[in-house]
């Protein structure tokens, strides 16, 4: 047996480029330890916080430790059921290597019952359910636990049952005829759980789990178990012969019903005579009683509140029995699938067997001890469907043809796009508009009045700059002057001015007349620019 661990490193990374950073030790096994853990990156699901570690050492010694370490990886990294413990990924650093699994932080059903002595109906109820569901996924695939106990049941945050520890697990193989399976011989498990059959080493199946349920129902409600004694000869001997008892009731003790009673000895039998899971959940001490709906995180530490409830007569009850069935996919007949879409094979429908084929051909081996930088991921193959090839790359090939098809090849057809059509604006005031109106009057015959209109349009007015404007030159610039000096004089006569100043008051009106034809001729002529400068004697321009 291998050395057990005590101290882990303060960070631990694997080959994916993920860190974790260990917490308190939650539990040790024979050759392992489970550590809580606190996942750094989050970028890679599906660990979104906290997860719990497994620390096995590399060089597991002996030959049986080894294998069972390899069957637990090959075996749990392939299950998906909201009733088994979640694997994540296994790798190795240096001397350790380490196994990411689903943190339950409500501990296992050992830890309740030391706190509180037994349980109430309700929980054994609702938790013997979805175990029971655990356990008929496990036996569709062809796996068996072979452990089942208070210490491998762990509760999840929302105090759900988690079945987990899958080293005693083991694959049931079929026969050469197909008409039983191969019968295990291994002697393992607890002493308090073991059946009859894996005492007599003469060969067990799929019902040695069945047996250790029943085991767990009498622990749940009693505190210990059926078989229980001071030396395992002696618990074997008990167990050959089926010896056990129901606990007198006292002041301290639980509470237990006869259909309780009835379960145990319904499951403590031979084996061919035990019932199947489904069959199990359909008892009446399930289908009659009373099962919660939800059970508070508080239950790990004292009896919940409908405790004294009574066991039956309750409606709601009857509801959330076949809730919890449904949830865990047990003792209800499934949902029957549609006409109209095909259901297609899940991979929680394939036998374990048929899972290992398929990681087989992809070129996944399980090597123990893992490689320094492998991660081995939990396996989930895709759905089974045809192969597709991938996508070639498109060949282009040249454009061949002969003379008479490009002879007889059809004109191409151009498109042409019409610019959309424009607001009809009023026309500017113009002295050319009675023209225009003739014009355009006798061209409608020949061309489309909207074209004429668009091509005929002046184009807008610019804005009037200083400098368009007209500027007074020469003689008229003088006279502007002397008449802005004279306005602070004497008014003269104006007979007398226009005697004296003949010239000058032909000039100014002059100024005013080409003023008025000015403004005006900013409406009528929009195009004009800047005024031209008289060419100056001597002046040179290119």
């Amino acid at each position: 047996m291998a050395d057990k661990i005590e101290e882990i490193p303060k960070l631990i990374k694997d080959a994916g480029q993920r860190q974790y950073l260990p917490g308190e030790m939650l539990g040790r096994g024979g050759f392992a330890s489970v550590w809580r853990a606190k996942v750094v990156d989050r970028r890679t699901p599906p660990e979104a916080g906290e997860c719990a570690l497994k620390v096995v050492r590399r060089s597991i010694r002996g030959e049986q430790l080894r294998t069972r370490f390899k069957f637990e990886l090959g075996i749990h990294n392939k299950l998906r059921h909201p009733n088994i413990v979640a694997f994540y990924r296994a790798f190795t650093q240096a001397e350790l290597t380490f196994v990411s699994l689903e943190l339950c932080e409500n501990g296992s059903l050992t830890d309740v019952v030391k706190r509180r002595k037994f349980l109430t109906m309700g929980e054994i109820r609702r938790w013997l359910i979805q175990l029971c569901g655990a356990v008929k996924y496990l036996h569709l695939r062809d796996v068996v636990h072979r452990d089942i106990k208070a210490g491998n049941v762990f509760l999840d945050a929302d105090m759900n049952v988690k079945l987990g520890d899958f080293g005693l697990a083991s694959i049931m193989v079929p026969t050469k005829d197909l008409s039983s399976y191969t019968r295990r011989t291994t002697f393992c498990g607890t002493p308090n759980y073991l059946a009859p059959e894996v005492l007599s080493r003469g060969g067990h199946d799929k019902s040695v789990d069945i047996w250790a349920i029943g085991i767990l129902a009498y622990y749940l409600a009693v505190g210990r178990a059926p078989f229980h004694s001071k030396s395992k000869d002696e618990i074997y001997e008990r167990v050959r012969n089926a010896d056990y008892a129901w606990p007198d009731l006292g002041p301290e003790s639980n509470e237990i019903p006869e259909d309780l009673k009835s379960l145990v000895a319904t499951l403590l039998v031979p084996e061919a005579q035990r019932p199947t899971p489904d069959e199990v959940v359909r008892h009446p001490f399930f289908a009659h009683g009373f099962v919660p709906d939800k059970i508070d995180p508080l239950a790990r530490t004292r009896r919940p509140r409908w405790a004294r409830m009574p066991a039956k007569g309750l409606p709601e009850s009857t509801a959330a029995y076949e809730k919890c069935c449904r949830e865990s996919r047990v003792g209800v007949a499934p949902p029957q699938p549609t006409l109209k879409r095909k259901r297609k094979t899940r991979h929680d429908e394939e036998l374990l067997l048929r899972t290992l084929e398929y990681e087989f051909s992809e070129g996944i081996r399980l090597e123990v001890p893992l490689p320094e930088g492998q991660v081995y991921h939990a396996y989930v193959y895709a759905v089974q469907q045809e192969k597709k090839l991938p996508p070639a790359p498109p060949v282009i090939l040249e454009d061949v043809k002969t003379k008479q098809e490009q002879e007889t090849q059809a004109p191409s057809v151009r498109r042409v796009i019409q610019p959309p059509q424009l607001p009809q604006l009023p026309a500017y005031p113009s002295s050319n508009n009675i023209s225009n109106n003739s014009s355009s009057s006798n061209m409608n015959n020949s061309r489309d009045a909207a074209q004429i209109q668009r091509q005929e349009m002046p184009p807008p007015p610019r804005p009037v700059s200083v400098a368009s404007r007209p500027r007074a030159m020469g003689s008229t610039r003088r006279a502007l002057t002397e008449t802005t000096a004279n306005r602070g004089s004497v008014k003269s006569n104006p007979l007398e001015s226009r005697a004296e100043g003949g010239k000058v008051a032909r000039t100014v009106a002059a100024f005013q007349e080409a003023a008025a034809n000015a403004a005006s001729s900013r409406l009528t002529m929009p195009s004009l620019g800047r005024a031209k400068r008289p060419r100056r004697a001597g002046a040179c321009y290119e």
